[in-house]
């Protein structure tokens, strides 16, 4: 019984609000009574809800507007092309170690290990097996 009383006031309450939104919007003949399926009466229905709870655009407020830019293109103006900077020919053998370029043509017929080197790949893992960073700081004079 006593959680039915407190649903009833809850309910009141919640209806009173409502009628003070609705009032204070200045809306007229908002609530209406009509009786549920259950037998209770009903005071206001969801659209009633849903218009007296919902913001009203204010009068004086104006739509929002889109700016377009001010700046309009010089049709004398031609664009100057970039060069675009051509990658360096450069002719021999060349292997990239740790993602650096090296032209180790001098190198073919001079390595200790003979002539291992697969030009244009990666030869990183081969490299590494193999060498030190003393050797590595050796390969600087074939860094492309």
């Amino acid at each position: 019984m006593k959680i039915i009383k407190t649903l009833v006031t809850l309910s009141i309450i919640n209806a009173t609000v409502v009628m003070a939104v609705v009032a204070r919007r200045g809306e007229q003949n908002v609530v209406t009574a009509s009786p549920s399926p259950s037998g209770y009466t009903r005071g206001f229905s969801n659209e009633t809800l849903l218009r007296s709870v919902a913001p009203t655009p204010s009068p004086t407020a104006t739509p929002p507007t889109t700016q377009k830019s001010s700046i309009v293109p010089d049709p004398t103006a031609t664009p100057t092309p970039t060069p675009t900077p051509s990658p360096k020919q450069v002719s021999g053998c060349i292997v990239v170690i740790d993602g650096v370029s090296y032209n180790v043509e001098p190198l073919r017929s001079t390595h200790s290990g003979g002539d291992i080197f697969e030009c244009g790949s990666d030869m990183s893992a081969i490299f590494w097996r193999e060498h030190n960073n003393r050797i590595l700081q050796k390969m600087q004079k074939y860094k492309i």
